[in-house]
């Protein structure tokens, strides 16, 4: 029996507005939810729109800081015209995919993939999107977590409102962030990690070992379930028990590997890392 299909038309008038006032569709999808309790997918969103008929019809503001936003975008994050195009409009910048190739062309910037196909991308495909509440700060991966952890710390408890909090673990090169501007990114830093929040709506969002600079940790209920492609690996590693609140429980599981702090081989690197002098990360933010 086929799925019914999901009805906007109640919110139309309201997802055109916003559209058309230069709000990315997972800010349209945030909204929804916020402001009526609806919720639906980004996907959908953007199949009603091309339904609808709507565009936005905006002239490209060809401005020099938009060329060289262009040029930094694939120079230094490789992203594909599509991901630079979303990460322009999130950062208001008034730009439609042809004009924005044009301008890349204009700029000499050319596409050339490894395997000789002239006007493909040679980019790792996108296996998973994320971001906070409000969509200010959003990432991609190109890679799912090595794996996934849940932390019972009282500081994980404090910044989640909940009995825990759960980090996929990834590679830095994997992940590419993006903010509209750098107060959206709120830091705090101690003696072991950076946490990193949104600066306006609050979601946690990630995790930085001082002594792992190559790896971030991602609070995984940020991630959006339905751009996973593939699986998430299953949370087995509880960390932190001896701060878990006693209203909480946690059923036994032989699969499940328990630790009173941090699991014995991440103990070992601290301890390296504090002999070695306890260097701060000097990636703090979302670069």
């Amino acid at each position: 029996m086929a799925r019914p299909a999901t009805n906007l038309e109640p919110y139309k008038a309201r997802i055109i507005s916003l559209y058309r006032s230069n709000r990315t569709i997972d800010a349209i999808f945030h909204i929804l939810l916020q402001e009526h309790n609806f919720h639906t997918s980004t996907r959908t969103i953007w199949s009603r729109l091309r339904a609808w008929g709507i565009c936005k019809r905006q002239k490209t503001d060809d401005s020099p800081a938009l060329r060289q936003r262009i040029s930094a975008l694939y120079h230094e994050s490789h992203l594909s015209d599509k991901d630079m195009l979303r990460t322009l409009q999130q950062e208001n910048y008034t730009v439609q995919m042809r004009a924005m190739q044009r301008i890349r062309r204009d700029e000499g910037i050319k596409r050339i993939s490894m395997d000789g196909d002239r006007g493909t991308v040679s980019s790792p495909p996108i296996l998973l999107r994320g971001g906070c509440f409000c969509a200010r700060v959003t990432y991609i991966s190109s890679a799912l977590p090595k794996s996934t952890c849940a932390c019972f710390c009282i500081t994980c408890r404090q910044v989640s409102g909940a009995p825990f909090l759960v980090f996929g673990n990834f590679d830095n090169r994997d992940l590419r962030w993006n903010a509209v501007s750098e107060d959206d990114v709120h830091l705090v830093s101690s003696s072991v990690a950076i946490r990193g929040f949104c600066g306006k709506c609050g979601t946690s969002l990630f995790m930085k070992y001082h002594c792992q600079p190559s790896r971030t940790h991602v609070t995984v209920g940020s991630v959006d379930e339905e751009s996973v492609v593939g699986e998430i690996p299953r949370t087995k590693e509880h960390i932190f028990l001896s701060q878990k609140v006693k209203w909480w429980g946690v059923e036994q599981d032989e699969e499940l590997e328990m630790y009173e702090r941090f699991d014995d081989s991440f103990q070992k690197v601290m301890e390296e890392w504090e002999a070695n002098g306890s260097k701060p990360r000097t990636d703090a933010g979302i670069a």
